[in-house]
C-alpha cells in the first residue's frame, strides 16, 4: 500500500474522526506530491468546518496552480450559494466566515488571484438583492483589503461599488483599497464617502483622497476639520497637507493645532480655539461631536460617561488638565471672537474625572525589581479636574455679551 493510499483509509482523510482528517491534510501538505492539491481540495467540501478550513490553509501553503484551481472552484460554489435565496438550514455567519477564509487563502497566490477576489465583491449585488437583511461581510471586506495590498488597479470599479455596501467594514476596506491603488475615478465617490455615518469609513476616505492627490478633494476635506471624530480630523489634516494645503484663517488654524495636540498654541487663537479644544475633551471621553448646540445635553452626556468609566478607561490627568488650561487661556486672550453656543457649553461644563497616579510606593507583593533595584509601584487613583474657573469665566463672558 502506497503512502498516499494509506492516507485515504479509515485512519486518514476518510476517517470518521475530524482530527484524523486534519492530521492527514497536514501530512499531505508536508509531503506534497503531484496529486496532493487534488486530494486536499476534496476536503474543501468536508461537512466539518474545521477540516474544510484546514484544507484551504494547506492549499494556500502549497501555492501551486492546481491548489489555486481547487480554491477557485470552492469559491465559485460558495458564491453561487450565497447569491441564491437563504436556506433555512444554513448558518448565515458560518457561510460568511467560510468566504472570509477562502478570500484569505486565495490572497496567498498574489495578483493571479485578483479576479477571484473581485468576483467576491461583484457577487455582493446579487447576494444583497436576495438577502436584504444580510449581516455578514462574507469575504468582501477581506477581498477589498487584499486587493489594496496587491495595488491591483483593475479592481477600482468593483471597489467603488462597495463604498455603498450596507456593512461598514466593507465600505472602509473599499475606501482604503482605493487609496492604495490610487484610483483617480474614485475621487467623487470617496468625497461622498466623507459623509458616511461610520467614522472609520470617513477616516479611510480621507486617507485615500490624500493618497490619490486630486485637488478636487480639498474643499470636502476642509469640511472634515469640523468632524466629530478626532480620528477623521487627523486623517483629513494629513490628507490636506499631502495636497500642499495650508490652513487659512484662525478657525482652520485652531482646528489643526488642537487635533495635533498643540493645545497651548491653539489657545492663543482665542475664541476660534474653544470648539476644537472642547472636542479634545469630548473625544477623550468618547463623545464624537463638534456641531451640537445643546449645552445642557452635552454636559449631561459627559457626566454620564464619566460616571460609567472605570479607572483604567478614564483619560490621563495631564492630557485633560492641559486642554482645560488651554480653554481658560483662550477665553482670557486677546481674540474674543466667541460664539455664544460655545460659551454656554463651558458655563455648564462638569468637573472632569481623570486617571492619575501618585508617588512610587513600596509593594510587598511585587517581586520584580525596578530600575533602582527597589520594590516600588505607581499608586493609581481617580482624581477630579475642577472646571470652576471655566464655568465662571464663561458665565461672565455670556453676561458681557448680553449687555452689548
Amino acid at each position: 500500500m502506497s503512502f498516499f493510499t494509506s492516507l485515504f483509509q479509515d485512519g486518514g482523510i476518510n476517517s470518521t474522526d475530524p482530527d484524523k482528517r486534519i492530521a492527514a491534510i497536514d501530512t499531505l501538505a508536508a509531503n506534497g506530491g503531484a496529486d496532493a492539491a487534488t486530494r486536499i481540495g476534496a476536503a474543501l467540501n468536508d461537512h466539518d468546518s474545521n477540516v474544510a478550513r484546514k484544507a484551504a490553509d494547506a492549499l494556500a501553503c502549497l501555492r501551486t496552480p492546481s491548489a489555486q484551481d481547487a480554491l477557485s472552484q470552492a469559491l465559485n460554489k460558495a458564491l453561487a450559494e450565497r447569491a441564491g435565496p437563504p436556506n433555512p438550514k444554513e448558518h448565515e455567519f458560518s457561510q460568511g466566515y467560510w468566504l472570509d477564509h477562502l478570500a484569505d487563502s486565495l490572497a496567498a497566490f498574489g495578483p493571479s488571484a485578483a479576479p477571484q477576489l473581485i468576483a467576491i465583491l461583484q457577487n455582493r449585488e446579487t447576494e444583497l438583492h436576495n438577502r436584504p437583511y444580510v449581516g455578514s461581510a462574507a469575504g468582501a471586506a477581506l477581498a477589498a483589503e487584499h486587493l489594496g495590498k496587491m495595488f491591483y488597479a483593475g479592481a477600482a470599479n468593483a471597489l467603488i461599488d462597495r463604498l455603498k455596501d450596507p456593512i461598514s467594514s466593507v465600505r472602509w476596506s473599499a475606501a482604503s483599497a482605493l487609496g492604495a491603488v490610487r484610483a483617480a475615478t474614485a475621487v467623487e465617490p470617496l468625497i461622498s464617502a466623507l459623509r458616511d455615518q461610520d467614522e472609520m469609513v470617513r477616516r479611510d476616505a480621507c486617507e485615500a483622497l490624500g493618497k490619490i492627490g486630486d485637488v478636487r478633494a480639498v474643499a470636502a476635506l476642509e469640511a472634515k476639520l469640523k468632524d466629530g471624530s478626532d480620528f477623521v480630523r487627523a486623517r483629513a489634516i494629513a490628507a490636506l497637507e499631502r495636497l500642499g494645503w495650508k490652513p487659512q484663517g484662525q478657525d482652520q488654524q485652531a482646528s489643526v493645532l488642537a487635533t495635533k495636540g498643540e493645545y497651548a498654541e491653539a489657545a492663543k487663537l482665542g475664541g476660534s480655539a474653544i470648539r476644537p479644544l472642547m472636542a479634545a475633551i469630548w473625544n477623550a471621553y468618547d463623545i464624537n461631536n463638534m456641531q451640537s448646540n445643546d449645552a445642557q445635553g452635552m454636559a449631561n452626556q459627559l457626566k454620564n460617561l464619566m460616571n460609567k468609566r472605570e479607572l483604567g478607561r478614564l483619560p490621563r490627568m495631564h492630557h485633560i488638565q492641559e486642554v482645560s488650561n488651554g480653554l481658560l487661556i483662550a477665553m482670557k486672550g486677546e481674540h474674543k471672537n466667541f460664539e455664544l453656543k460655545d460659551l454656554k457649553m463651558l458655563a455648564v461644563m462638569p468637573d472632569l474625572r481623570v486617571h492619575n497616579h501618585g508617588p512610587r510606593t513600596y509593594d510587598s507583593e511585587n517581586r520584580t525589581l525596578n530600575e533602582n533595584n527597589t520594590y516600588e509601584v505607581w499608586e493609581d487613583y481617580i482624581e477630579v479636574v475642577s472646571c470652576d474657573e471655566l464655568r465662571k469665566e464663561a458665565t461672565e463672558l455670556i453676561a458681557a455679551i448680553g449687555k452689548t
